[in-house]
């Protein structure tokens, strides 16, 4: 898992290697993402008042995640919507 500097300004760490180690990020925390679309692709993003604050882009090969990017660069969340049909705020 790597972010961009933006994330890394809004408080995501660097970078964590290993599976039990991104896990262990996102153990009860995952509940607070949603599911999201970002230039067509499937993804998640942390909402903070109806508004994205951070995607998370997925690399996925043979049905497995391979990379996790945090990304938090407006011109990026400007493209993100939710996949459950909300409208963003804001």
């Amino acid at each position: 898992m790597t972010a961009d500097d933006a994330a890394i300004l809004a408080g995501t760490p660097t970078r964590i290697d290993g599976r039990a180690e991104v896990a262990q990020f996102f153990d009860g925390s995952a509940h607070a993402a949603l599911p999201v679309l970002v230039d067509g692709r499937a993804g998640a993003a942390w909402f903070y008042r109806g508004e994205a604050k951070v995607l998370f882009d997925f690399t996925v090969s043979g049905g497995v995640v391979r990379r996790i990017v945090f990304t938090a660069d407006p011109a990026v969340l400007a493209r993100v919507s939710r996949r459950d049909g909300a409208e963003r705020r804001g």
